[in-house]
């Protein structure tokens, strides 16, 4: 099942619960690219720390973006590394850039926007104008593209 999950999805993070507690079999699975082994009898507890632990692991390792050879965004750190120097970005900023980042090459709507980071809170559109254009000052121009009366798309 393993070998099979992982022909079809690197990406996929396999996390094996077993009572097995041979060492060639969790060399096997690991071989096999399980991310996480865990043996049987646990207590809800402790595999829910387990769990929990390797989830903030997961979500730091996926929250660098690289847009270029000079330019990484650590959503996790609320920085984007432009040419070696850490540029802030606020709260805003790093909502936007994650819902894009999230859909890279997609557009993404006025109306997703306002939903994502203002929730039912009503925005105007210049609202979203401006952060884009604050945003694009810290990315580049050529990073954030507006798609004309839809919305915007990340490259």
């Amino acid at each position: 099942l393993i070998k099979e999950i992982r022909k079809r999805s690197l990406d996929t993070f396999i996390i094996v619960v077993s009572f097995n507690t041979s060492t060639d079999y969790l060399i096997d699975a690991m071989h096999n690219g399980v991310n996480r082994y865990i043996v049987k009898p646990i207590s809800e507890d402790k595999y829910l720390l387990s769990f929990d632990a390797y989830l903030k692991k997961i979500k730091k390792q996926t929250s660098v973006i690289e847009l270029s050879s000079s330019i990484k965004v650590e959503l996790h750190k609320h920085l984007i590394v432009k040419e070696n120097q850490n540029i802030h970005m606020n709260k805003k900023e790093r909502l936007l850039l994650t819902l894009l980042s999230k859909n890279k090459n997609k557009t993404i709507s006025y109306e997703e926007i306002e939903e994502n980071l203002w929730g039912t809170k009503p925005m105007s559109l210049s609202a979203i104008r401006t952060l884009v254009r604050d945003l694009r000052k810290k990315l580049g121009k050529e990073y954030v593209i507006n798609v004309s009366g839809i919305g915007y798309k990340l490259m």
